[in-house]
Formats: C-alpha cells, structure tokens, sequence
C-alpha cells in the first residue's frame, strides 16, 4: 500500500477502490439542515423558528444563527416528484442495490 501526505496532516493510507453508489431518489421536499445549539431547550426553540419559516414560504437556503443557536439550511422542491413516482423510483434504486 503507498502512502500519501497531506500538509501538515501526516501519512494517509493508500487509496480503496469502491463502487460508488448512484444517489437515492429524493422525495418531492428535502430540508438538509446542520443545526448547533447551546442546550435542548434552543434547539426546540430553532426548530421552530424554521417550521414557522417554512410554513410561510420563507426557507430556501442560507445561514441563520444568534447567541444561543445557529444553522445552515437547504429547502429543495421538485413539484413534479409524486408519492408514486418516488417510490417507484426507490424500489428500483434498491433492487439495482442488491443486484450489484
């Protein structure tokens, strides 16, 4: 196995080969969302905040924060995906899954 060094990172074992995975189909709304907070109780407070974003057409993407908690948000939308569609989508995602 050869080794590789990153600056100031030390040695790195040799590369693995792995297949890579075609991505999951996505349902017609993702929310990605990293979410830090001082405690649970800002964390509920944060979470809410966002729903109540959401619920008024206001969450896209973007960076929100103040001293007790801070975010990074993603809102995607395809109004074209449906309930059947995406699971349809699914079952041949994980069939093609189990076959490689």
């Amino acid at each position: 196995m050869s080794e590789k060094t990153t600056s100031g990172r030390g040695a790195v074992a040799g590369q693995v080969e792995r297949p890579v995975r075609p991505p999951a189909p996505m349902r017609a709304v993702r929310l990605t969302l990293k979410l830090d907070a001082d405690d649970m109780r800002e964390l509920i407070y944060a979470l809410r905040t966002l729903a109540d974003h959401a619920e008024r057409g206001e969450l896209t993407s973007g960076v929100s924060g103040g001293p007790c908690s801070g975010y990074i948000y993603e809102l995607l939308q395809d109004p074209t995906q449906t309930h059947e569609k995406y699971h349809a989508a699914l079952r041949a995602y994980l069939d093609g899954l189990k076959a490689a």
